[in-house]
């Protein structure tokens, strides 16, 4: 009886065993089908975004950024209303 135990336990793990190495096998398939490019590609790519794409924290190389792209202008610009509104409707502004 105990040698029959010794094989089933024997056997379960060869079963373990083939399970995790056709897991493994899977895995490096599914990796060896993954698209490959060189890396001599993706620095042209890099390098070609970096030329075409404006970057205005580099201000000696694009200059300033326009106004109506600013945020921060926009945002300024609606704080200098609302701190100082017109005044052409009357003597003064109740807010």
């Amino acid at each position: 009886m105990s040698e029959e135990n010794r094989i089933r336990q024997q056997n379960k793990i060869k079963a373990l065993k083939l399970e995790r190495i056709n897991q493994f096998n899977q895995r490096l398939r599914l990796d060896l089908s993954r698209d490959r490019t060189m890396a001599s590609s993706r620095c042209v790519e890099i390098i070609n975004y970096s030329q075409d794409t404006k970057d205005y924290m580099v201000t000696q190389l694009w200059g300033e950024l326009p106004d109506h792209v600013s945020g921060y202008s926009q945002a300024k610009a609606r704080a200098a209303k609302r701190a100082y509104p017109r005044q052409d409707d009357g003597c003064c502004c109740i807010t």
